[in-house]
């Protein structure tokens, strides 16, 4: 795969390194979001390479003392204190920033084009995400950024292990907190009109997925989601349908479809009932 975001083989050359440092990807609305482990313990004692001008953003975690380096953007010298195990950094890829490394370096890297926010607003329901507004360059705290990336570093030792659904809720819940935390999304979700948001119907098909029990109601299902109109949603009516093998007879109507079209109705209720009689007396 060609790599033309700020990850990978391209860290690895902007830091002026052999070593390929392992990556975990993933393509969303036509943008790779990677998660690196990045890792240089005899840095070349150079400025870095510029990276240029791309529409993303990158997020390093520290996993060990960042001592002794200096740090540019554009152009400007930035506050040079140690960053400490568990520090994180975020930087906007539209500006040029290059850095001067002395002592090892040693952190999870997250590349997240703009795009890769946009789908978990678009997942989450949400409005568009809009620029980040923290600090670039700045000595941040994170705990929830850093419980993220103890989780995902195994990962990132074996790609070839992981497993493609816990990744995907992991790319999800990953641009969702950096979104609220670094920007000016808001937490809150807003009841969906006319259907299901991508996340209400998602968490549906999991909730009756996950039930054995049997005793799932509409109610708590609509509860979780934060809608009161589960059981006409036709998307997860559809998906219902399809599991369970039914035939399905669409018809443009509102919600009170037997009202507004009764004859349909009866006649789909009676073919129904009909093959359910020729499909008793073949069993019997």
């Amino acid at each position: 795969m060609v790599q033309n975001g700020y990850y990978g083989d391209h860290l690895a050359r902007t830091f002026r390194t052999d070593a390929k440092p392992p990556s975990v990807t993933r393509t969303l609305a036509r943008a790779t979001f990677a998660v690196t482990h990045f890792c240089c313990l005899d840095p070349p004692n150079e400025v870095t390479d510029t990276h240029g001008a791309q529409s993303a953003y990158s997020l390093a975690v520290h996993r060990r003392p960042l001592e002794n380096y200096r740090l540019w953007i554009e152009g400007k010298p930035q506050p040079h204190e140690t960053r400490g195990v568990g520090a994180v950094t975020v930087f906007d890829l539209r500006q040029n920033k290059v850095a001067l490394l002395r002592k090892p370096i040693d952190c999870m890297h997250y590349y997240i084009p703009r795009s890769a926010l946009d789908y978990a607003a678009q997942q989450n329901g949400m409005p568009a995400c809009g620029d980040l507004t923290t600090r670039f360059g700045a000595n941040l705290t994170d705990p929830i950024l850093n419980g993220i990336s103890n989780t995902l570093f195994p990962a990132t030792l074996h790609p070839e292990e992981v497993n493609e659904l816990f990744f995907d809720y992991m790319i999800l819940a990953t641009l969702t907190h950096v979104a609220t935390r670094y920007g000016e999304w808001s937490p809150t979700r807003t009841i969906a009109v006319g259907g299901l948001a991508p996340w209400q119907l998602r968490r549906a098909q999991q909730m009756i997925m996950g039930d054995l029990s049997g005793r799932l109601s509409l109610a708590r299902i609509a509860a979780e989601c934060n809608t009161r109109d589960i059981a006409a949603n036709p998307d997860l009516q559809r998906w219902m349908y399809e599991r369970s093998g039914a035939k399905v007879t669409t018809v443009e109507a509102s919600h009170a479809v037997y009202i507004s079209h009764p004859k349909i109705v009866a006649r789909v209720i009676e073919e129904a009932a009909r093959s359910s009689t020729a499909h008793a007396a073949k069993l019997n």
